[in-house]
């Protein structure tokens, strides 16, 4: 794998038993054409994914090519960062005509 980080993940004890099985039969499903963009596939995405509700049946997997698996998976990683970040919130200021 091209990234370091790779060497510590744990996403391939996330996949279900026989990933491998059900990769092939999604591809050869959806004629390996990518369902976002129309190109040829080389990956199967979790349409929905884990943390939206998404399950590992044939209804949630599509066939999708390796730049739109990046981009998809990006957007989701980044709005889970931000999911997890404190929000910054002040106190509510009286408005300065109010008298108290």
């Amino acid at each position: 794998m091209p990234n370091g980080q790779w060497k510590t993940s744990t996403r391939k004890a996330t996949l279900p038993t026989g990933w491998d099985k059900i990769r092939r039969r999604i591809l050869t499903r959806d004629n390996h054409t990518c369902y976002k963009c129309g190109n040829h596939a080389t990956h199967v995405d979790h349409v929905a994914n884990s943390a939206a509700g998404g399950d590992d049946s044939d209804a949630n997997l599509a066939a999708i090519c390796f730049d739109c698996h990046q981009t998809k998976s990006s957007a989701e990683g980044g709005r889970a960062a931000q999911a997890r970040k404190p929000k910054r919130t002040r106190p509510a200021e009286a408005h300065p005509g109010i008298v108290r």
